[in-house]
């Protein structure tokens, strides 16, 4: 994605952020005289944002502050212009304003004071040229790179050499950072497909725990019923024995016998019967039992995948937002998504042939970046990008944000 701008991270390349600033620059800024050379950094004390070389005021700016922050700053200044400005737009102007002492220099200058306070009273105590190496290089190893490269770019004692060195190191992070991307991107679509496994896989088990509970109601149900006739055999036991009693001998005395001993075998039938429904039902509720592990175990697997694929979004400072095109989200929900939308990324192989038509006339009729995959896959996802970001670096041509609609 084309976040470099956004998260304030490190600075754009490819394009002139001086050529760009002059259009985006409050008036009386413009029109405000630079500060004198002779009354920068009076006294030899720490340099203020506006002495340092104007090339260094594009990496302060981006990697230590965020874009959101920027414009607050501007609107609290109440110098920012009235217009909607990009991201870029906004970044630029700072970078403009940074080169003489102004309002929105002033204002950058006392955030990064305040934010990063700690981190200068660290450096400020280092006085060798040596020490001050050390310091930077620990902090880039442990990524605290915004508030050592201010440190560094502020600390009066600091050589040309290593205001260098930390400005090409903050460069070359740039380029890791967009060479992992296509690493994350990769990750996330395996995440998102063995994720869409196991949801189909939890359905499937919530079923067959369903159908299984419906069937030991039934069995469940059945023993019942016997039980309830075994009572009533029962019973009727008893009444014949009471008979037999008062029987002495004789032919009915041995038909009643021979009912007596057809009903107790017929009771020891239903007695075997009902412990072997007994059995069922406990091997039933073990079942049951296990199902419903499963599926709490299904349930928080599901949610710690769910939070990767959020991690590995966030991870790019950027906002992913997907539809399927109609196969399960509403379709009316689609036009309100685009319109919310940056850029759009539709893979034509597993999007309808109807929403791909209302997309691409919505991206043709209201000027949304639009790039339309004849197949899916994270090659042909992280091409896009590439081309969404390209486009976005090219002078004229605005820059893709980080609301990205997948349809």
């Amino acid at each position: 994605m084309c976040e470099t701008a956004r998260n304030g991270a490190l600075p754009l390349h490819g394009s002139d952020p001086q050529a760009a600033a002059t259009l985006h620059v409050p008036t009386s800024l413009q029109q405000a005289p630079a500060e004198p050379a002779s009354s920068r950094k009076a006294g030899g004390g720490r340099p203020r944002l506006w002495d340092l070389p104007h090339k260094y005021h594009c990496p302060v700016i981006g990697t230590c502050l965020h874009v959101d922050e920027l414009r607050r700053l501007g609107k609290k200044s109440g110098c920012m212009p009235t217009h909607e400005l990009s991201d870029f737009e906004v970044h630029v102007s700072f970078v403009a304003a940074a080169e003489s002492r102004n309002a929105l220099s002033q204002a950058v200058q006392r955030t990064l004071e305040r934010r990063y306070t700690a981190v200068v009273k660290r450096f400020a105590r280092a006085r060798a040229p040596a020490d001050l190496e050390h310091l930077w290089r620990e902090a880039l190893a442990n990524g605290e790179v915004q508030g050592a490269f201010w440190a560094v770019m502020s600390h009066p004692h600091a050589p040309p050499e290593l205001r260098t060195r930390a400005y090409e190191d903050v460069h070359m992070l740039s380029h890791q950072i967009g060479a992992g991307l296509n690493a994350d991107l990769k990750a996330l679509a395996e995440t998102r497909e063995t994720l869409a496994r196991v949801r189909r896989e939890s359905a499937a088990a919530a079923a067959r725990a369903e159908r299984a509970l419906a069937e030991k109601d039934a069995r469940l149900a059945q023993a019942g019923q016997q039980l309830a006739d075994l009572a009533g055999v029962e019973t009727a036991l008893e009444a014949a024995r009471g008979r037999l009693a008062a029987l002495e001998s004789g032919a009915e005395l041995k038909a009643l016998r021979a009912r007596v001993d057809a009903q107790d075998q017929e009771i020891a039938m239903l007695r075997q019967r009902a412990r072997e429904h007994a059995a069922q039902v406990t091997g039933l509720e073990r079942l049951l039992a296990g199902s419903e592990q499963r599926g709490s175990e299904t349930a928080a697997e599901l949610a710690e995948r769910e939070a990767s694929l959020r991690a590995l979004v966030e991870r790019c400072n950027g906002e992913l937002v997907r539809h399927d095109g109609g196969l399960e989200d509403n379709r009316s929900r689609l036009e309100s998504l685009l319109a919310s939308a940056d850029a759009v990324i539709c893979p034509l192989d597993c999007v309808s042939h109807d929403a791909s038509l209302r997309t691409k006339r919505f991206c043709k009729r209201y000027g949304t970046p639009c790039v339309m995959l004849k197949r899916s896959g994270v090659g042909a996802f992280a091409l896009a990008l590439s081309q969404l970001t390209a486009a976005a670096r090219v002078p004229g041509q605005s820059e893709a944000s980080a609301r990205l609609i997948q349809a």
